[in-house]
């Protein structure tokens, strides 16, 4: 029978959450709705490890967080309540390094505090190359997919995916089928075959009459 490891008590609600796990089988989640945490095992994927709250950004209170992925070299990404320049609580993407943690900004560069970002974000997921992937809010006021380059410390935004609705009345009356060749078939003038033989019946022949 498998063995089940508890990686952390949650005694404040004993609710906890595991959302990301690598190779050597370190674990990150969430314990108590509020605290990010890593479960790190004593051996490469044993049963037994040692778990540790992962630090939240500033808000001058009592933020949430919460860690969802880990990589191979154990930086981990997720989310964190924080404060923008304006000193507004918002919710930003972060990665842990190292046990420190890093906001990774939005896609709306705040123009009144240059190096400072307005609006929400999470992070997903990170692979080995410490790329991260997430969504935030944008200028446009819905949310986009993010890229974020751990070299250049910038957020690319991926934009969405616009959904185009079907034209109920079909295609327009113009559109002309492709062929292989990929113009549109040659048309045959009414009343001839393909030949340019007329399709219509042969008109009746006229009796010729002799002269007496």
């Amino acid at each position: 029978m498998a063995a089940v490891t508890t990686p952390v008590a949650a005694t404040v609600t004993g609710i906890s959450e595991a959302n990301g796990l690598n190779d050597v089988g370190a674990v990150v989640g969430q314990e108590d709705t509020v605290f990010p945490f890593v479960w790190n095992p004593q051996q490469p994927n044993s049963t037994t490890g040692t778990a540790t709250q992962l630090p939240l950004l500033f808000t001058g209170g009592a933020p949430t967080g919460r860690a969802v992925s880990i990589n191979s070299a154990g930086d981990i990404c997720g989310s964190s309540e924080g404060l923008d320049a304006n000193g507004n609580t918002v919710t930003r993407a972060v990665r842990w390094i190292g046990g420190a943690v890093q906001d990774l900004g939005t896609l709306i560069p705040d123009p009144f505090n240059p190096g400072n970002f307005l609006g929400n974000s999470r992070a997903i997921d990170i692979n080995d190359a410490g790329q991260i992937v997430g969504a935030s809010d944008t200028v446009v006021g819905s949310e986009h997919a993010f890229l974020f380059d751990p070299v250049l410390q910038v957020m690319r935004d991926l934009g969405s995916l616009a959904l185009v609705p079907p034209n109920p009345a079909g295609p327009p009356a113009s559109t002309a089928p492709v062929t292989s060749s990929g113009s549109p078939p040659r048309s045959t003038p009414p009343g001839t075959a393909s030949s340019g033989r007329s399709s219509s019946q042969p008109a009746p022949c006229s009796r010729a009459t002799s002269a007496h």
